[in-house]
């Protein structure tokens, strides 16, 4: 009964692989659609219908080849003054029916007929992500947790309220129906993590959490470095050893090639063995089972690094976006380059890096081939998968905001993911803008 659509992040594992074609040749503008407010929450395309949702709640159904609106419903009340950006997650589709989050303003989840925008009901208490698995549609909550509604009727199977301070993103779907849900972060209140539970039920499977002892890659290098003034120290601080923290990143769990992949950070913090204070980065692969590290790639723990947004997963290798500096020791100032790291996961080593000339929105997107990355000035550049070779590249001469902060400060922040701006679809591409929608396609097609 499910109709056909893109789920965010291209399939049910979120790999970041779109089934849609994508624009091979240089394109051009083929519409443009303005929205009452700027864009946040990735576009959904179903059938020949792209859904739009503004962070003023406003939501649009736009026909997907001219962009003509087919219907628009919602909105805050005018009198709302509440500054912040309230609706910043995507509408889910499940056959005739629409469901937009509302984790802020009404506290619900809105249902809407998909073919005419009517509003059917409102679920409380309200959800920060909706996600459809077979017949059950997924409510995340940062405070709420997480519960289960059997569709159509809507009727509750189970709720756990364990599940507290998950990052709003996507949930990562299994064949055999496990659901993979991050957690977001704020120092004193919740760490970083993975919760893998049962999708029928409900049941905690696993939860892979921070490591605040970690051993730090440079152990061998900071113990040789350190002054010995005291042959006559007592075992216990013999025994003392350089130790990191390390943190998943903010952003959704990934599942393919047999893994769950999550970016990290390691932070080499002031334990009295690290002279400085440094995040280097990593991405890690955890056992889809027991959560357990099965695989891990570490960018040079000696210089300062970041990945940003989540990891994209094609064809054994894995995509991601890096923020790169220089050593902290002696390159304290230095700026940040940004970098496309493409690794073989059967060798755990790049196969090509690029330099990006802007820090792109979002994670990457992968369709027939292609990378797709969207910088904050309207940039959009695509590159080979196989080779890192830049194909086309594109000024939309419109902003694209990149996450909830960028229009005012706001604690949520911390729990949530930068949206993708980028929805490849059969020689056409979608992205949202500050402005609305534009939609590209190839100059040879128009």
């Amino acid at each position: 009964m499910t109709a056909f659509a893109v789920p965010d992040f291209g399939d049910a594992g979120r790999s970041g692989v779109h089934p849609g074609g994508g624009v091979k040749d240089r394109p051009s503008v083929a519409w443009r659609a303005l929205t009452k407010a700027a864009v946040l929450a990735a576009p959904v395309l179903a059938g020949d219908t792209l859904y739009v949702v503004d962070v003023r709640g406003s939501l649009y159904a736009l026909d997907a080849a001219d962009g003509t609106v087919r219907w628009r419903s919602g909105g805050l009340d005018e009198k709302w003054d509440y500054l912040n950006p309230v609706f910043t997650g995507s509408p889910t589709v499940w056959g005739g029916l629409l469901f937009l989050p509302d984790r802020d303003y009404e506290g619900c989840v809105h249902v809407h007929d998909r073919l005419t925008g009517t509003l059917l009901h409102r679920l409380k208490p309200g959800a920060s992500c909706c996600t459809v698995a077979g017949d059950l549609l997924l409510c995340t909550d940062l405070n709420h947790g997480v519960r289960a509604l059997d569709l159509p009727e809507l009727t509750p199977r189970w709720h756990n309220e364990d599940f507290t301070g998950l990052l709003e993103a996507d949930l990562a779907l299994s064949a055999t129906g496990v659901a993979y849900a991050a957690l977001g972060f704020e120092g004193h209140h919740t760490h970083s993590g993975v919760v893998a539970f049962d999708v029928n039920s409900g049941a905690e499977i696993f939860q892979a959490g921070d490591d605040q002892e970690a051993q730090c890659p440079l152990e061998a290098e900071l113990l040789s470095s350190m002054e010995d003034d005291d042959d006559d120290d007592d075992d216990d601080e013999e025994e003392e050893r350089p130790s990191d923290w390390v943190l998943f990143a903010q952003a959704h769990a990934v599942l393919a090639e047999s893994l769950a992949w999550m970016p990290a950070r390691r932070e080499h913090g002031d334990d009295g063995f690290h002279s400085q204070l440094w995040t280097s980065a990593e991405v890690v692969g955890l056992d889809p089972v027991t959560g357990r590290r099965r695989w891990s790639f570490q960018l040079d723990p000696r210089l300062a690094s970041e990945v940003s947004g989540a990891v994209a997963v094609a064809g054994g290798r894995l995509f991601f976006i890096v923020a790169q500096g220089g050593d902290p020791e002696t390159e304290p100032e230095r700026p940040f380059e940004f970098m496309l790291y493409a690794v073989d996961i059967a060798t755990a080593a790049p196969v090509w890096t690029i330099r990006l000339p802007a820090l792109p929105v979002g994670s990457p997107v992968l369709a027939d081939g292609l990378i797709y990355l969207a910088a904050r000035d309207g940039t959009i550049s695509t590159y080979q998968q196989l080779t890192g070779e830049s194909v086309w590249q594109v000024n939309l001469d419109d902003e694209i905001v990149g996450g909830r902060y960028e229009l005012t400060e706001y604690l949520g922040a911390q729990y949530s993911e930068e949206n993708l701006a980028i929805l490849p679809a059969d020689e056409m591409i979608y992205v949202r803008t500050r402005a609305g929608i534009t939609a590209l396609t190839s100059a040879m097609t128009r």
